[in-house]
């Protein structure tokens, strides 16, 4: 295993939310048993002929039309397989884990993506954080989990291992003229070629591609740089379903941190 990896089943939250602090990320190798990604797979490939075939059902839907794109929201993948995203990621070691990095925590933009070259796919994603895209008000952790084996034959993650405070400092200082955190964009994002490759590996070093199978889960949060890991010879589609939950500290938690931030700078 490499240095952001560990074994699910032996590891603890506590070594979780360490590596994932320390790295920006931490892939969980064997967290979601195999047959019940399985059956999300399977479900999911149903969703995408079932458009095909009938695409009069997802009328009542406003973001049915990306599901041609490969995207499909978990509002219309339960209502076609009657099965909630959040159920995939069911585990009370990962609920710990996610509660220790984020306190209370509220869902926020799930989605089922697929990538690749052939159709309900789209072609990949070019690095970025979920953050400067989505928001860098609140703190989200995200939780990726390949249905398909990825890596090789079929797309998979770019990931770059940081913690979050050295890619805070980089993007404060390609983005001088921004408020970060608070600033967030879906047409300025990468205006300075912050997340140009070359810019990316001369200030981190190597982005990590590792290979997953099913019943992996890569953690990341909105910090995270992050994108598709496509090569040509990759030409199989890979489907994989994306969970964020985003952080909503209590009035308590929210003056307990202010105290330790007073401590820490007394």
């Amino acid at each position: 295993m490499t240095h952001a990896e560990l074994d699910f089943v032996k590891a603890s939250p506590v070594a979780m939310r360490t590596l994932l602090d320390k790295s920006g990320c931490v892939l969980l190798r064997g967290m979601i048993p195999v047959d019940r990604v399985e059956r999300y797979r399977d479900a999911l490939d149903a969703v995408y002929q079932r458009y095909d075939e009938s695409p009069a059902d997802f009328v009542e839907f406003p973001e049915a039309k990306s599901v041609a794109q490969g995207d499909v929201s978990p509002k219309i993948f339960a209502k076609f397989s009657g099965v909630a995203i959040e159920a995939l990621f069911d585990h009370p070691k990962l609920e710990e884990f996610m509660s220790s990095v984020l306190g209370p925590y509220l869902p926020t933009l799930h989605t089922f993506m697929s990538v690749g070259s052939q159709e309900k796919a789209i072609p990949g994603l070019n690095l970025h954080t979920d953050g400067i895209i989505q928001g860098t008000d609140n703190f989200v952790g995200c939780l990726w989990a390949p249905l398909h084996p990825c890596g090789i034959e079929s797309p998979g993650l770019s990931v770059v291992p940081a913690p979050r405070q050295a890619v805070l400092k980089y993007l404060q200082r390609k983005f001088p003229e921004k408020k970060i955190p608070g600033w967030s964009s879906t047409t300025e994002w990468n205006d300075t070629k912050a997340f140009e490759i070359s810019a990316i590996t001369a200030e981190f070093g190597d982005i990590w591609k590792p290979c997953m199978n099913p019943g992996d889960v890569m953690a990341f949060t909105n910090w995270t740089i992050h994108g598709s890991n496509v090569a040509p010879a990759m030409t199989r589609r890979r489907s994989a379903a994306i969970l964020r939950l985003m952080s909503r500290p209590t009035l308590l938690h929210r003056i307990v941190a202010k105290f330790r931030k007073l401590l820490t700078a007394g």
